[in-house]
């Protein structure tokens, strides 16, 4: 019963699921226990009134602050819709300049930097999990996201917070507005979002930073870091033909754009067309490459919450 009342919070503050919430405090408890205890937490809430009656009643200083909170949060997402208009420019001028006018935050960060078509978010799940573990403070950068805007930005498994979001997007929007002022494009949403990461990563002062490309590589808004230590490929096909080129080949050179001189590249077994502009383009990086055949993995349990392999 402890989970309770950490689910009820849950739903009155309007944060994550339910279901999340309770994983969080009982991370053994099976799937579908935890969707009927948030189901039936929500039927009794409803029933009693209790929603409506904290909603309206409750007056306390620490429910009006989180009011407060929650409305300048929703307007900071809805400026951030207001961002789409700008839609995506491949290039990084841009970029350059916006993180240059917020004193280049990357350059004070280590990155295991991951492309490629599909696969990405797992990978990034797997190796931020390891590093968690293994006693690093981890940032973690990742789009898009399913249940909460805040998923994008995470340290060690938490979740960016409301507050943090409202002031680091006004920080930044000042920095936008000087920029078109002077006459320069505006910065589009991934590159706004991604430099918002950086930054607070930065003053987290994380030890590596997990980041996950938007789409490509070479021209990718995160493709402005310098301290790659581990450059990762996963299954590259074709995607994005419009901005990355009409083969194989030409998105695979796109993808290979993150490989840093001297970093470590990690990649599966891929097609001929694109093995051979990844490889090629670790040569000239002078990097090493490792090549990861999944063929080789042992004993593979998959679950609803986990998967498992030796």
């Amino acid at each position: 019963m402890e989970v309770l009342p950490f689910s009820v919070n849950c739903l009155l503050l309007k944060e994550s699921s339910a279901v999340n919430e309770i994983s969080r405090h009982q991370p053994r408890m099976p799937q579908w226990i935890k969707l009927c205890t948030s189901f039936f937490i929500r039927i009794i809430m409803d029933s009693c009134g209790l929603i409506m009656h904290f909603s309206e009643e409750c007056v306390n200083n620490d429910w009006v602050v989180l009011r407060g909170v929650d409305m300048k949060y929703k307007a900071a997402l809805e400026y951030m819709e207001s961002l789409s208009s700008y839609g995506i420019v491949p290039g990084l001028e841009n970029m350059k300049s916006l993180c240059g006018r917020l004193e280049n935050p990357q350059d004070r960060l280590r990155f295991v930097h991951i492309a490629g078509t599909n696969g990405k978010g797992s990978v990034l799940a797997y190796i931020s999990t390891v590093l968690k573990t293994a006693g690093y403070k981890v940032g973690r950068y990742i789009s898009p996201t399913i249940f909460d805007y805040r998923e994008r930005i995470q340290v060690n498994g938490r979740m960016i917070s409301k507050k943090a979001v409202c002031s680091y997007i006004e920080e930044i929007r000042q920095v936008c507005d000087n920029m078109t002022a002077e006459g320069l494009p505006h910065p589009t949403p991934f590159e706004f979002e991604t430099a918002l990461a950086f930054l607070y990563f930065a003053r987290q002062a994380c030890d590596i930073v997990v980041l996950e490309t938007g789409m490509g590589g070479t021209l990718d808004a995160t493709n402005i870091i310098a301290s790659t230590e581990v450059a990762v490929i996963t299954s590259v096909s074709m995607d994005h033909m419009k901005f990355l080129g009409d083969t194989l080949s030409e998105i695979a050179a796109q993808k290979a754009g993150i490989i840093k001189s001297g970093c470590t590249v990690i990649t599966m077994k891929q097609k001929q067309e694109a093995m051979l502009s990844i490889t090629e383009a670790a040569k000239v990086k002078g990097c090493q490459l490792l090549i990861a055949d999944g063929g080789r993995a042992e004993k593979v349990r998959y679950g609803l919450e986990r998967q498992r392999f030796n």
